[in-house]
C-alpha cells in the first residue's frame, strides 16, 4: 500500500514540475499548448547524484528510508562512489526491486 502512496506521490511532484518549468509558462499562454514538445517525466524531474546526495535527498527517493540513506552513505564512505546500479545493490536491503525504481531517478 505504500509502494502506491509513493508513486502517487512521486507523478503529483513530477506533474506539479513540468507544469512549473514548462517553457510556454504557466501563466503567460493559459489556453495555447505546448507546440512541438513532448517532455517526459523522466526529463522534468532532475536526478538525484546517488555518489553526493545528502541523507535528506535520498530519503526522497521511493523505497528509500532515512535508515537506507544513512547505509548508502556508510558504504559510499567505506568503499567510495557507486558506479552502477549493481554497486547499488551492495546496501543491505536494497536489491534489483528497488534499484528497478531508482533507475530513472538517480545518477552516479
Amino acid at each position: 500500500m505504500q509502494g502506491k502512496s509513493i508513486k502517487y506521490k512521486t507523478l503529483v511532484f513530477a506533474l506539479l514540475s513540468l507544469l512549473a518549468f514548462s517553457p510556454a509558462g504557466f501563466a503567460n499562454e493559459p489556453t495555447s499548448p505546448i507546440k512541438g514538445k513532448q517532455t517526459t517525466i523522466q526529463q522534468s524531474v532532475s536526478r538525484i547524484n546517488i555518489n553526493q546526495a545528502s541523507a535528506e535527498q535520498l530519503s526522497s527517493l521511493p523505497g528509500i528510508g532515512p535508515l537506507k540513506a544513512e547505509a548508502i552513505i556508510l558504504v559510499r564512505e567505506q568503499k567510495g562512489s557507486f558506479t552502477n546500479l549493481t554497486d547499488l545493490q551492495q546496501v543491505k536491503g536494497i536489491g534489483t526491486k528497488t534499484t528497478a525504481r531508482l533507475e530513472h531517478l538517480i545518477s552516479f
